[in-house]
């Protein structure tokens, strides 16, 4: 059958608080502490023709802090803790996302020592996270690692021979979890499956 075309508009509103400070010298086993805080709102409507279709709601909130320690021997480097809240929700008979929380904690450590030409650097990171739909109960959780070491030989004044290997763990998203419906901003039809594990990467170069 013809139908009359519709048109389709969003209208969104989005607004991001940003904080961070250091302090330096701070003359004990830690020698530097940087802090960061940053805040996110989002609102999304999808407008089919004059009536409002679907309603997108994203708030996070993402803060980390991070202690750099005084050399020991020919070792230095930092430590800190990351934590992280995001609050989904899509309203409307198009809504194909259940709302959602996501929490995040993770602890990392970098260290760096150098031996005359040779400097090698390597990385340690842990992050848990659960994802719940508040509608369905339904509560996933993931533990993560990742780490990295990587070399650096410069054999001659300007010239250097690097190596570097990385394993990353990824979640999936409350989206790749938990979709069913179709995104008429995007034109698909997003499923999701609550099932899935972890990513797993390997990088080398």
């Amino acid at each position: 059958e013809e139908e009359e075309e519709e048109i389709i508009s969003i209208d969104l509103e989005r607004v991001r608080f940003d904080l961070a400070g250091e302090v330096r010298n701070l003359g004990s086993f830690l020698q530097e502490a940087k802090f960061r805080f940053g805040y996110g709102d989002y609102d999304h409507t999808e407008f089919e023709g004059e009536e409002t279709g679907t309603v997108f709601r994203n708030k996070a909130w993402e803060s980390r802090i991070e202690l750099a320690h005084r050399q020991i021997g020919d070792l230095e480097g930092a430590f800190g803790l990351q934590l992280r809240k995001r609050e989904f929700e899509a309203i409307g008979e198009e809504a194909f996302v259940p709302p959602t929380e996501t929490d995040s904690i993770a602890v990392f450590v970098l260290e760096e020592a150098t031996f005359g030409p040779l400097t090698l650097t390597s990385g340690l990171r842990y992050e848990f996270v659960d994802v719940t739909s508040t509608t369905t109960s339904t509560d996933r959780n993931f533990d993560m690692f990742s780490g990295s070491i990587a070399g650096s030989w410069q054999f001659a004044n300007g010239f250097a021979i690097g190596f570097s290997t990385s394993q990353t763990e990824r979640a999936p998203n409350a989206e790749e979890l938990f979709s069913n419906g179709p995104h008429l901003a995007t034109q698909q039809f997003e499923v999701g499956n609550p099932n899935l594990v972890k990513e797993n990467a390997w990088h080398t170069e």
